[in-house]
């Protein structure tokens, strides 16, 4: 979106590049631009990128590009993946649950229903 001469987009950005630092690949007016994601970046984080955005009426400055930060979480994951991201969190003092394997929800019942 546009706002002025800056422009607001959303990036999608992997929990790994958020939890650890790295780049991503931001679409500008002018081509690509590698941007670094700092290591703890949080969901909703914004990032000005100065001058890549629309040129300012009248003059030759530019508007800047706002990124904002989507950390995308996986939906699947193999065993292998679970298991380091259970050790993880053992690590950081989080409480998991444990998937029931078996039971089904309510929700599950009625969605095998409609399918």
């Amino acid at each position: 979106t546009r706002k002025g001469s800056d422009l607001y987009i959303t990036m999608d950005v992997p929990m790994t590049v958020a939890a650890l630092g790295g780049d991503i690949h931001v679409p500008t007016l002018s081509g690509t631009v590698k941007y670094h994601i700092p290591e703890g970046t949080q969901p909703g984080t914004t990032f000005r990128l100065r001058e890549q955005g629309i040129v300012r009426l009248n003059t030759t400055q530019k508007g800047d590009l706002m990124v904002k930060a989507n950390i995308v979480i996986p939906k699947k994951l193999t065993a292998e993946q679970k298991d380091m991201i259970k050790k993880l969190a053992d690590s950081l003092g989080d409480k998991v649950s444990e998937a029931k394997v078996g039971k089904k929800t309510i929700f599950d019942k009625v969605k095998d229903k409609w399918n």
